[in-house]
C-alpha cells in the first residue's frame, strides 16, 4: 500500500492496484484509493474509487501538483498542457 499526503488529505492506494510513471522531475500515479483494511473507498455516491496525482522535483523536494479523487473519466488528460509534463508520462506508449 502506498499513503501519500498532502496537508489534511491523504490518499492511500493499493500496491497492486495502482500504476507509477516517472520521467524526469515528474511522476504520475494513478490507482484504486483504498481504506486501512484495503477495501475500495469512494468519496460519494456515483463516483469510483479511482485516484490520480501528478508529482514534480521542486527545490529537490517531492511536491504533489494536482490530484483528482473518485473520477469517472479522464480527468487528468489536460494536466500535460496545463501543467508542463510530459504526455508520455500520462499515457505512456505501448
Amino acid at each position: 500500500m502506498i499513503c501519500i499526503s498532502r496537508s489534511t488529505s491523504v490518499f492511500s492506494l493499493a500496491s497492486e492496484q495502482y500504476r507509477l510513471t516517472r520521467i524526469g522531475d515528474w511522476a504520475f500515479v494513478s490507482g484504486t484509493t483504498v481504506n486501512a483494511f484495503g477495501g475500495q473507498t469512494r468519496v460519494g455516491p456515483g463516483e469510483s474509487a479511482d485516484t490520480a496525482i501528478l508529482w514534480k522535483i521542486v527545490d529537490s523536494e517531492w511536491q504533489m501538483i494536482t490530484h483528482a479523487v473518485g473520477i469517472t473519466d479522464v480527468a487528468y488528460a489536460s494536466w500535460p498542457e496545463q501543467y508542463g509534463a510530459a504526455t508520455e508520462l500520462i499515457f505512456p506508449r505501448g
